[in-house]
Formats: structure tokens, C-alpha cells, sequence
């Protein structure tokens, strides 16, 4: 029997409160997390001292367990390279606005295929 129709089998009344407890603990994970970026990024924009920034960063991830500490860094690592292709950092490259092309300022129709 597949853990679909176990789901299934199961009594309505399990089914809620199942659904309902993985909804509270992704709820909460979601939170945890989206609390502790606010946290970081009102410290770092009231301390502009790299010095304190740095030692902010090292005391929370020594504070961390190790696992969630990794796939923090893991998740800003990414979200910093996605944000570099769709251009939310300028000085991260991709940065197409300070290139000048010679084909800027004009209408270049699309080639038809026959």
C-alpha cells in the first residue's frame, strides 16, 4: 500500500490534524527564519562599522547549530547568485546598464523564418 492511500485510509479527523501540525511547523520554520533575516538586516543597516558587522555574523552563527548555520549560509549564498543574474546587486556582475552597445537607440525588426 502506497503512503497515499494510507493518507487515505485514515480516519478525516487524523487527516486535519495532521495537515494542520505540518502546516504549524512550516508556518513557524518560515517565520523562524524570515524573523532572524529581519533581525540581521536591521543590525546591519544601524551598525555601518565592518568591524561589529563582522562580529554580529560570527556570534550568530556560533550560536547556531551547526546544520541550520550551514543551510543559512547555503540560502543566502544562492539567494545572493540569483540575485546577481536578475541584476539586484549592480556591482555583482551581470551588469548590462553599464555596457553601450552599438545597436542601442533604434527598432531592429526580428528575422522572419521562412
Amino acid at each position: 500500500m502506497s503512503l497515499i492511500q494510507e493518507i487515505h485510509a485514515q480516519k478525516p479527523a487524523v487527516r486535519y490534524a495532521l495537515y494542520g501540525l505540518s502546516l504549524a511547523i512550516s508556518l513557524s520554520l518560515v517565520g523562524l527564519f524570515g524573523v532572524s533575516s529581519l533581525q540581521r538586516q536591521a543590525f546591519m543597516a544601524l551598525h555601518t562599522d565592518p568591524e561589529e558587522q563582522l562580529a554580529y555574523d560570527q556570534a550568530r552563527d556560533a550560536r547556531r547549530p551547526k546544520p541550520v548555520a550551514a543551510l543559512a549560509r547555503a540560502a543566502s549564498s544562492l539567494t545572493a547568485s540569483i540575485g546577481s543574474l536578475f541584476g539586484w546587486k549592480v556591482d555583482a556582475g551581470f551588469d548590462t546598464e553599464g555596457r553601450v552597445g552599438n545597436d542601442q537607440g533604434g527598432v531592429h525588426p526580428l528575422p522572419l523564418s521562412e
